[in-house]
């Protein structure tokens, strides 16, 4: 099976309609109903956010391996992080994991039939 990739104009939809937002430490995550089999992550760091391309692809790395660790696979939503302050960079490992363990604790409080 091939993997989904979110679309230009999909991405562009969700961030106008959706209003299941999650902002804390300067990350913002997006809900969106699930558009495949699997959910999906799709993580947005501008340039001008972060400028080291080193660091932008760590922190990419490291939400994305939280989506998976932290078993997000099994709700039935696809997730949309934008990283919209430098100081993400400095954040651990261990910050970026509180930061999505807030995100799934609120999508089972919104969904308590789906645990």
């Amino acid at each position: 099976m091939t993997k989904a990739g979110f679309k230009p104009n999909e991405v562009r939809n969700l961030m106008q309609t959706t209003r299941k937002r999650y902002r804390r430490s300067g990350l913002e995550a997006i809900l969106a109903p699930q558009a495949f089999l699997e959910p999906r992550i799709l993580v947005i760091i501008a340039a001008r956010t972060i400028s080291s391309a080193v660091v932008r692809n760590r922190v990419r790395r490291r939400l994305k391996a939280l989506f998976q660790a932290l078993g997000f696979k099994q709700q039935k939503q696809d997730l949309i992080i934008l990283v919209k302050d430098s100081a993400v960079a400095k954040l651990s490992y261990d910050d970026l994991k509180s930061f999505m363990s807030q995100v799934f604790r609120e999508i089972a409080k919104q969904n308590p039939h789906d645990n």
